[in-house]
């Protein structure tokens, strides 16, 4: 059964009643739009109307409920607006009759309270039809095979989305633990890094410490080496020097003896010499002449060893000559 009523409002019919519009004015959608908060108010005005068992049909209310739980619609069953003319707003609304009441007069009344409520809104003037898709019996209480399949149909479209969303939130939650455990391993990776990170600049500082230490301690060792190599050289040079200077000393006073020696042997060659000279009792001038003035003194002061290496004696049978710097004997 349907039934469509338009017009004007009956002179007979009741006065529109106020409806309290504060649940429901707003924003539901949230996108700025003024038709879902028209529906709403035509929604809830209408079912306030007494003899208004429901809105819409029962496969149009169970299509709305899957729509609102699968598409998240905020649609209202048995309501359409058609706002496309800024200067009118359109509203049809359906409703479903609960017998034994007047059709006509609760589709009147459904017409004048929803076109009052929506004029309360403000705004463009308001165009309100009126569909009446059927009369509720008792009989009707008892469900339809289609009422039970469309909510069979909404049952399964809610568990669905359960599920769905069950298995949303889990992969979220899990993605989220994941993360969560990404981080404390990174974190603690980063930690193990930086940790090793400084105990190996530890190490090469002081690695770096005792090799510094070491080559200190080389240089002090070879510096002292060194210094006391370069005294041992000091103290030897000076030995030298102070043993040559003796050794010079000594051959000095060697000369200076052997140069007296000489002299003395010189002056005591010069009577023998004068003796020599005179003829003897055969009158052979120098033949057969015997070296008796010549005594064991001399003797032995020709005979000694010369220290002066410079300084010679020279003896010629029977006369000592005075010193000269060559190195010879004659006999």
């Amino acid at each position: 059964m349907s039934d469509t009523t338009t017009g004007t409002p009956d002179d007979h019919r009741p006065a529109p009643r106020h409806v309290d519009l504060s649940s429901v004015v707003g924003d539901p959608t949230g996108d700025g739009s003024a038709e879902p908060d028209a529906a709403s108010v035509a929604g809830v005005t209408a079912l306030g109307v007494s003899g208004v068992h429901s809105l819409g049909t029962p496969a149009g209310r169970a299509a709305s409920a899957a729509g609102r739980v699968l598409l998240r619609d905020s649609g209202v069953a048995g309501v359409r607006v058609d706002d496309n003319d800024p200067q009118r707003l359109v509203v049809e609304v359906t409703v479903v009759v609960e017998y034994p009441s007047p059709v006509r007069r609760v589709a009147d009344q459904v017409r004048d309270q929803v076109r009052d409520a929506l004029t309360q809104l403000g705004g463009a003037a308001v165009t309100v039809d009126v569909v009446v898709a059927d009369v509720h019996t008792p009989a009707d209480d008892e469900p339809s095979p289609a009422a039970e399949a469309a909510g069979r149909v909404a049952d399964r479209a809610k568990d669905a989305a359960g599920r769905v969303s069950d298995a949303a939130s889990g992969a979220v939650d899990e993605a989220s633990e994941r993360g969560r455990d990404l981080a404390d391993r990174a974190r603690d990776a980063a930690g193990t890094a930086t940790e090793q990170v400084r105990d190996a600049s530890e190490r090469v500082r002081d690695a770096a410490g005792d090799a510094s230490e070491k080559a200190q301690e080389a240089l002090d060792a070879a510096s002292q080496d060194a210094s006391e190599k370069a005294s041992d050289a000091g103290t030897r040079a000076r030995g030298a020097l102070a043993e040559a200077s003796d050794r010079l000393r000594a051959a000095a006073d060697a000369a200076r003896a052997g140069a007296d020696r000489g002299e003395d042997a010189g002056a005591a060659a010069e009577p023998r010499s004068e003796a020599d000279e005179r003829p003897t009792d055969d009158g052979a001038a120098g033949e057969g002449v015997t070296d008796e003035s010549v005594s064991d003194e001399d003797v032995r002061r020709a005979d000694a060893p010369v220290e002066d290496p410079d300084v010679v004696v020279v003896v010629v049978e029977g006369e000592a000559s005075q010193p000269s710097g060559e190195h010879r004997t004659e006999g």
